[in-house]
């Protein structure tokens, strides 16, 4: 399974949010004003929002490699760890929807990436994603 990319540089933890991909309760409307619950599934995928507020151009090739060759814009889990907490777990997870690039407003030669990515499952691997990460050295 792929691994997510490594660049030195880190999410913003202002822009960064995570929550349920669904309401996982559905609710129904009962005559007496009162109202009848119950769980749409036992699997609630849960996303995480990614910002990165100023990267260079050497960091956003990189992004866009793994995205385009090695999770196929989304259609391929990669393993992750948050990146902004020294979670120890590991996640499978999926792109959620498209990367979006945009320029700096205040400096052209710098970029502003953010994405969404599902979660879908704790990864049974317990290996440290340093040492096989996606970066520029095995493009």
């Amino acid at each position: 399974m792929a691994s997510f990319f490594d660049i030195p540089e880190k999410p913003s933890p202002f822009a960064y949010g995570q929550r349920m991909k669904s309401d996982p309760v559905h609710r129904s409307d009962t005559v007496s004003g009162t109202y009848l619950t119950r769980t749409r599934s036992t699997a609630v995928p849960r996303t995480r929002t990614i910002f990165y507020a100023s990267i260079p151009e050497s960091s956003k090739q990189i992004i866009e490699a793994w995205e385009e060759d090695v999770v196929g814009f989304g259609g391929s889990a990669f393993n992750w760890l948050d990146p902004n907490r020294n979670d120890p777990v590991q996640y499978v997870a999926k792109l959620a929807g498209p990367i979006e690039y945009n320029i700096h407003p205040k400096h052209s030669e710098r970029w502003q990436v953010g994405f969404t990515i599902a979660l879908l499952a704790r990864s049974s691997s317990s290996s440290s994603l340093s040492s096989s990460s996606f970066s520029s050295s095995s493009s």
